[in-house]
């Protein structure tokens, strides 16, 4: 792809949604800016994936802006919500569903268990995942898991309609066994 000045722009900086400085100094832009910059080199493309996104219409998770967004539905059985295997990239956010590809009606009381265990990697010691929720439309911050198994736990604060997120921050791609989402309501 060519920009306004003639330079060249990498693919590769595109897929990550990174930007090339026209002399050649990788910069990550902060969320203001990419509107401005898709404007600019990108006028056909949808760099903002999230805006487009049915679940997820604002990002509370400081400086990320996810290269791919998933869904992930989940398979019901004896009250557990089973997730599919995951294998994902640098980046990238899966999005865990309900049977019907919906979020969870909870309420306030609520608490949410959802547990993990990803394939070791040959690669790197540390696999670092992202795990949260998504309530009515907003991303919210994350917790962060490095070990090979664990439990992300909720309490529920605010009654309304919730998602659950993973969000690969490893520089490897992370592979995910099946997990178990575990809802505990409480009137």
């Amino acid at each position: 792809m060519a920009d306004r000045t003639g330079g060249t722009w990498s693919r590769l900086a595109f897929l990550s949604v990174r930007a090339i400085h026209p002399n050649n100094l990788f910069w990550v832009p902060q969320r203001e800016d990419i509107e401005k910059i898709r404007d600019l080199y990108f006028p056909n493309t949808a760099v903002l994936v999230y805006r487009n996104n049915r679940i997820i219409t604002k990002i509370m998770e400081d400086n990320f802006i996810p290269s791919s967004i998933i869904e992930l539905e989940t398979k019901e059985k004896n009250g557990v919500y089973i997730s599919p295997e995951i294998i994902t990239v640098n980046g990238s956010l899966s999005v865990l569903t309900d049977t019907n590809g919906r979020g969870w009606e909870l309420k306030a009381g609520n608490s949410v268990e959802y547990v993990f265990e990803k394939y070791k990697s040959e690669v790197v010691e540390y696999q670092n995942i992202l795990i949260g929720y998504v309530k009515d439309g907003v991303l919210n911050p994350s917790q962060k898991f490095d070990q090979l198994k664990g439990n992300y736990n909720l309490t529920i604060e605010e009654s309304g309609r919730y998602y659950f997120y993973i969000i690969n921050a490893s520089s490897d791609t992370i592979a995910l066994k099946e997990g178990e989402l575990r809802l505990t309501k409480h009137n």
